[in-house]
């Protein structure tokens, strides 16, 4: 949603927009990194796993199972 919101300030070339666009996404960002602490204090050594293994905003690519 945050880039969504930045790329249409972009189209837009509406400077409002894109600097709500911008402020949105910074906030979205230290909010996440918030909910990440509680999570790690919540679950701990299983959740820091899971955090190697996945993204925060965008997916990490496929590991390869060696088999």
């Amino acid at each position: 949603m945050a880039l969504t919101v930045l790329a249409a300030g972009l189209i837009m070339a509406n400077g409002f927009v894109l600097g709500a666009g911008s402020l949105f996404f910074c906030l979205f960002i230290v909010r996440t990194r918030k909910e990440e602490e509680n999570l790690l204090a919540r679950f701990g050594d299983p959740y820091r796993t899971y955090m190697e293994r996945t993204g925060r905003f965008l997916p990490r690519s496929v590991h390869r199972v060696s088999g």
